[in-house]
């Protein structure tokens, strides 16, 4: 009890001297109309009225800066994890896709394509003998003129149907490889570097969970206390940046993904896409897998083509302005 009352004493001493003062300076205010007494006493209610703003705006930034950097390191590492499934498929789909299909796939798609392939060498053959039928009969819809060269070049390509389907699958992945070295170049990315490091360098964060843990405390913190600020700034845009980048890198992983299996499946069946293009009722199944493979074969190459721009346009050439600096104004922009 006793410990207490001392502990407490000075503190009642304090409030009671400020108070003391402020009513001298009041009571002044009104003698004579006096100047002096009345600056000395707005003086001392601003100097009083600012250290409690300052003090309470201290604690709420301090404590906001230790709490929003958990969101700020979780996108930074949703980031990190979709850019390393994104480079994983890259290298594997598109970069090293001859070397990793024929080390793993190209037994196995042979041995089915060659099915399907007997399997139209034998609707080819049942289409020769329904046209010899139509000339012997003197049919002008069916004739040899009409459809005679045309099976004769389809009867030679659907033995070729999987050459010719990889062939458009190379021309897409050497593309699409040139646009992912010139994304390197651009932004100077080691060899072993991920893609992902581009974008949490333009959030200020390092291209590590240890760096990135440590930024995005370190960069939160200086926001808060920063003299311009910028925490809010810094926060909000700092998760809404990795957020997109993030998602845009997970969904073109899908899509790569996605793609691959596509392409298999494409050379298993091509001998009966080749097949369907001779057959009038069936020619729109040739449409659709013409289709197939011409889009996906234009997805990696134009996707790069994209990424590239994009980080051209936040400033992946220079490099020297980050979503930190933005926000607490100590560069110029993006």
């Amino acid at each position: 009890m006793y410990s207490a009352s001392k502990t407490i004493i000075p503190f009642i001493f304090i409030a009671i001297s400020i108070t003391f003062l402020l009513l001298f300076f009041s009571v002044l205010s009104f003698n004579n109309g006096a100047l002096v007494p009345n600056v000395a006493s707005a003086v001392v209610h601003q100097l009083i009225g600012s250290a409690v703003a300052s003090s309470f705006e201290t604690v709420f930034n301090t404590l906001f800066a230790l709490i929003v950097w958990i969101p700020v390191f979780i996108s930074a590492l949703f980031v990190m994890m979709t850019g390393k499934l994104f480079d994983f498929l890259i290298d594997q789909t598109i970069v090293n896709f001859s070397y990793y299909f024929q080390e793993y796939f190209d037994a196995s798609i042979t041995i089915a394509w060659e099915v399907f392939r007997d399997i139209g060498n034998i609707v080819m053959i049942a289409i020769f003998i329904f046209i010899a039928f139509a000339v012997i009969l003197n049919s002008e819809t069916y004739g040899l003129k009409k459809f005679g060269v045309r099976i004769l070049i389809i009867a030679v390509l659907i033995n070729f149907s999987l050459f010719f389907t990889k062939v458009v699958i190379d021309i897409s992945n050497i593309v699409a490889s040139q646009f992912r070295q010139e994304i390197s170049r651009t932004v100077n990315l080691p060899a072993n570097e991920s893609i992902s490091g581009v974008f949490l360098q333009k959030a200020g964060l390092s291209n590590s969970i240890t760096g990135a843990l440590t930024n995005s405390a370190s960069n939160t913190l200086g926001a808060a206390f920063s003299e311009n600020g910028g925490l809010w700034s810094y926060t909000i845009l700092s998760i809404l940046f990795l957020t997109i980048s993030g998602s845009v890198l997970l969904f073109g992983s899908i899509l790569l993904f996605t793609r691959f299996i596509t392409f298999l499946l494409l050379m298993v069946v091509s001998p009966l896409a080749f097949v369907a293009y001779m057959t009038p009722s069936l020619d729109s199944y040739w449409t659709k897998w013409w289709n197939l493979l011409l889009k996906n074969a234009l997805f990696a190459p134009l996707f790069l083509l994209l990424l590239w721009t994009s980080i051209i346009i936040i400033g992946g050439l220079d490099g020297k302005t980050d979503i930190y600096l933005l926000a607490t104004n100590k560069d110029g922009s993006f």
